[in-house]
């Protein structure tokens, strides 16, 4: 039933969708105590994901209805989406520095997926005037 969930879903205004996210209760449950490959927080994180992207539910409101379903509290749904963003961010930054001053000492990767978004893009501002790596890097 939850494979067939997104479908439903896809056009479902914010009430229906929490409606049905009720309805579902005891699958989502089964799913997150799931011992399978995505099981878990990872599968309602992508699940929530999913939701935020097809239906107009607000972040806040699905947090709360996952954690009344599942019993437990319930990490931002937006976290996977943030992480892969910053991802693809950290990415970018490490090829236009490469492309840029050359290669990079192994502890520049490190220090950019620790970075802040706030960081990042001071270093993307950075990137194109800046006369070494270490001045794009300065904080």
């Amino acid at each position: 039933m939850l494979l067939l969930s997104p479908r439903a879903l896809r056009h479902c205004h914010a009430d229906g969708a929490i409606a049905a996210l009720h309805r579902w209760a005891q699958v989502l449950g089964d799913v997150d105590r799931s011992e399978l490959p995505i099981h878990g927080d990872d599968a309602v994180q992508l699940f929530g994901w999913y939701l935020r992207h097809v239906t107009e539910v607000d972040p806040d409101r699905l947090r709360v209805t996952l954690e009344v379903l599942l019993q437990r509290p319930e990490t931002p749904v937006m976290s996977t989406a943030t992480r892969l963003h910053a991802k693809g961010r950290v990415a970018a930054l490490l090829r236009l520095l490469q492309k840029r001053f050359g290669p990079l000492p192994t502890n520049v990767e490190p220090r950019l997926a620790a970075a802040t978004s706030e960081q990042l893009d001071r270093y993307l501002d950075r990137v194109l005037d800046a006369a070494s790596l270490a001045e794009v890097l300065a904080d």
